[in-house]
């Protein structure tokens, strides 16, 4: 019996060590306006899922021939049970051009950012 609590102490300690939100590597998903990301506020939409940049350890979405505008998004865990933003509410973004917008999210701040890339 003493083992089993031993146990069972280890495994609720280790849990206490996963951040809440945390999801799994490569489970994050833009939902935003469908102007900017094809569907209309679906928080996993396969279409939108993020890949990891080795290089600058960021997640990253390009969308691309997207026209200049002003877009509203959320980097979600493919439920709405997770979503960042920019403080609680939608991350805003402007393009100045037509291009190909990269949305960036850092997994371990929950920034989003973005870039345009002028065609």
């Amino acid at each position: 019996m003493k083992k089993l609590m031993s146990w069972l102490l280890v495994f609720a300690m280790l849990l206490s060590f996963v951040p809440a939100g945390a999801t799994a590597a490569g489970s994050y998903y833009v939902a935003g306006v469908s102007d900017l990301c094809g569907s209309n506020w679906d928080a996993g939409d396969a279409n939108n899922q993020m890949t990891l940049n080795e290089e600058s350890g960021l997640y990253e979405k390009v969308f691309t021939d997207i026209p200049a505008g002003t877009y509203e998004c959320k980097v979600t865990d493919g439920t709405w049970d997770n979503s960042w933003g920019t403080n609680g509410q939608n991350y805003k973004l402007t393009t100045e051009a037509y291009g190909d917008v990269t949305i960036t999210f850092n997994a371990e701040t929950y920034e989003l950012g973005h870039k345009l890339t002028e065609k």
